[in-house]
């Protein structure tokens, strides 16, 4: 029979294997010893938290007159935060914060990257993304690193990436996908949020999608086979 690997399951955030590898039981034990089943408070909790930074990043791209046909969908949660117009295309855009440093059971798992560099987002969020047709970007806000990542739809496609599952509880238990990403392979990484920064990774995702060499892809070397 074909093998058929299964996503490892932690009572929170802690990541799993990269691509569709899978953790080592050691890996698995020292992740759940470290951390704690999210509990049905800490939904609400960052629910309120985002706000505030959905306000503001709704603000900067409202008032730029290179956009258009600007749309705040961050009352629903079937859809990404942002849609707008620019050179002809419509953009989508979802914001996310990493507001705390991660433990060292997500650390542990993934130890070829820096853990300040690690970023975890929900698989529902990153399938929504990939679903817009190239449309679709991430914004995250790193609190703890004071600086800004973009990804475009070749980074989180192409880019290197880690699923798991991550078990809840609100009126009963359930599992949530997740995926860890690295954030010192976005597109854009700085101090500071720009339009001209998300725009600039727009105008190159676009360019970059009929091109015939591999896509760059930060951290990331494409080998060259010669047959």
């Amino acid at each position: 029979m074909p093998f058929s690997p299964r996503l490892p399951e932690f009572p929170s955030g802690d990541p799993g294997p990269e691509g569709l590898s899978i953790c080592s039981d050691e890996q698995i034990s020292r992740a759940r010893r470290v951390t704690r089943a999210r509990r049905p408070g800490d939904w609400e909790r960052d629910l309120e938290r985002a706000r505030a930074g959905e306000g503001w990043l709704a603000g900067v791209l409202r008032a730029d007159p290179r956009i258009t046909d600007f749309e705040d969908h961050t009352a629903r949660y079937d859809r990404l935060d942002f849609s707008f117009t620019f050179g002809g295309r419509t953009v989508y855009v979802d914001l996310k914060e990493k507001r705390s440093r991660y433990s060292s059971g997500i650390a542990g798992v993934w130890p070829e990257i820096a853990a300040e560099d690690l970023f975890i987002v929900d698989e529902t969020v990153f399938r929504r993304i990939v679903w817009q047709g190239g449309g679709g970007y991430l914004v995250v806000h790193d609190h703890p690193a004071r600086r800004w990542a973009i990804f475009g739809p070749w980074e989180l496609t192409l880019g290197p990436r880690v699923r798991y599952q991550r078990r809840g509880q609100r009126t009963s238990e359930f599992l949530k996908g997740k995926v860890l990403l690295n954030l010192a392979a976005s597109a854009a990484l700085g101090p500071e949020f720009s339009v001209d920064l998300l725009l600039d990774v727009v105008t190159r995702s676009a360019r970059q999608r009929d091109q015939v060499e591999a896509v760059p892809v930060p951290t990331e070397i494409v080998p060259e086979v010669g047959f």
